[in-house]
């Protein structure tokens, strides 16, 4: 229990913050320092002076009390808000319970540091529902906000209780609609939002809640660096939960127990989101380090989700583009059509056939691929800008023209661009080699010189 003194302190600290406390506080200043130097009538300019200063420093240090304080951009900020009955009662509960917090979150070394805010009556107060709590999360650069009230109640046997009513607040980078739904559902089914605990032992009961919140936290921080595309982070969360969970004691907690379950299937989707994001980024650079990386995150995913078929399509282009090897590329493709969903595995399979030269069996693929159904509509686009990725380093392959003229002829339907790349082949081929070849593009040219003139003609009447 907490002494009169601490309490009547308490309640000086809670209540500073009010602007009548403050301005009692500067009456009571300036009273005294009149008093002091004589009172009114006898008081030199020099003491008014000193009586001005005092009074304005008081105003400019409370109102800087009065600010919300702010989370160090380089840390991973966690804020209390919590609303008291009584200053005894905040007391005890930033003794055992956030103070016990407040440990658990900084005994860890991560890659980024916890910082614990506890925020001050005058702001937890305000914070009454979700809307003043992504408000106070945004003011103070906050990860996490756990808000609520907490009360000293009789219990159904007569004994005091801590009645504990939890909230929280987990800000991220925008993610749709269906996520942010998902996420808010696992949130509310993982973290502990009532929380009764006896007076009676209370101490080791608090530090054991604080362990709980302390899990949870962290594993909704995890799942937000994840959204937030900090993988690394996110991964030494959930790897670190992981082991500790497997010796905790907590498990017996329906909550901790789920969490436990859950967090491989975590660990693969972070591994999943990170393949997707590596492998969009080299997409758009043409950089081989994110193949590089890729390569070692789908190791680890394979550990948790392994033959996945955007993996494998995924894992085949780190071994042809970092490696040439062809043989290992078309290994995985045939892995791939066996858990296929769409028809993206035969766009790889026909380039495969095609950069070796065995155009027959390329072009075989890509007219089958262009009457199957694809997920992502721009996986042709993404053909095309691959094959003249690679002959710009490798002009050498020529044959890539030809599926690069039947790709928009037949699929994107741009005469054009079909009638440029396949001139391109015939211009570079060597007349000796992929005959049967040079005579389809001539073919395929006629019939697109007639329709281009038709279009002309259409155009001109």
């Amino acid at each position: 229990m907490s002494s009169p003194l601490e309490t009547a302190w308490q309640e000086v600290k809670d209540r500073w913050h009010h602007p009548v406390a403050a301005l009692i506080l500067l009456l009571a200043l300036i009273v005294t320092l009149l008093a002091l130097f004589g009172g009114p009538d006898g008081i030199s300019p020099t003491e008014w002076v000193v009586t001005a200063i005092c009074a304005i420093t008081l105003v400019v240090v409370w109102a800087i009390q009065r600010r919300t304080p702010k989370n160090a951009r380089d840390k991973i900020g966690v804020g209390v808000a919590m609303s008291f009955e009584e200053a005894g009662h905040r007391i005890r509960l930033h003794t055992d319970f956030i103070a016990a917090l407040r440990r658990r979150l900084a005994r860890t070394k991560h890659s980024h540091e916890f910082n614990l805010i506890e925020f001050p009556p005058h702001i937890s107060a305000t914070v009454k529902d979700s809307e003043a709590a992504a408000d106070l999360s945004r003011k103070a650069r906050l990860h996490l906000l756990i808000f609520g009230t907490a009360r000293r109640r009789t219990g159904p046997d007569g004994k005091k209780v801590h009645a504990l009513d939890l909230e929280a607040r987990v800000s991220h980078r925008p993610i749709p609609e269906n996520i942010s739904i998902e996420f808010g559902r696992e949130f509310g089914q993982l973290f502990p939002r009532e929380l009764v605990i006896g007076e009676e032992g209370d101490f080791i009961l608090f530090k054991v809640t604080a362990q709980l919140v302390d899990c949870v936290s962290r594993y909704i921080v995890a799942i937000a660096a994840g959204l937030s595309h900090d993988f690394g982070y996110a991964e030494e969360l959930f790897k670190e939960l992981e082991s500790e969970l497997a010796i905790s004691d907590l498990t017996k907690f329906p909550s901790v127990a789920e969490m436990r379950r859950r967090i491989p299937k975590k660990l693969a989707d972070l591994h999943r989101a990170h393949t997707m994001a590596l492998s969009r980024a080299y997409k758009l650079s043409r950089e081989t380090r994110y193949l590089e990386e890729a390569e070692s995150v789908i190791a680890k995913l394979e550990e948790y989700a392994p033959g996945e078929y955007t993996t494998l399509l995924t894992k085949a282009i780190c071994v042809f583009m970092l490696r040439r090897d062809v043989g290992r590329a078309k290994a995985l493709i045939r892995k791939a059509e066996r858990a296929a969903v769409d028809v993206t595995w035969l766009y790889s399979k026909a380039f495969l056939h095609a950069y070796e030269g065995d155009t027959q069996q390329a072009v075989k693929c890509y007219l089958r691929a262009f009457k199957g159904p694809l997920a992502d509509a721009t996986v042709p686009i993404q053909s095309e800008e691959f094959m003249h990725h690679i002959l710009a380093t490798e002009p050498e392959k020529v044959q890539l023209y030809l599926c690069l003229g039947l790709i928009n002829y037949r699929v994107k339907k741009d005469l054009p661009s079909a009638k440029r790349e396949l001139e391109s082949f015939l211009k570079n081929v060597n007349r000796k080699k992929f005959r049967r070849e040079q005579d389809a593009a001539r073919k395929w040219l006629a019939n697109i010189e007639i329709r281009l003139t038709e279009k002309r003609t259409e155009e001109r009447s």
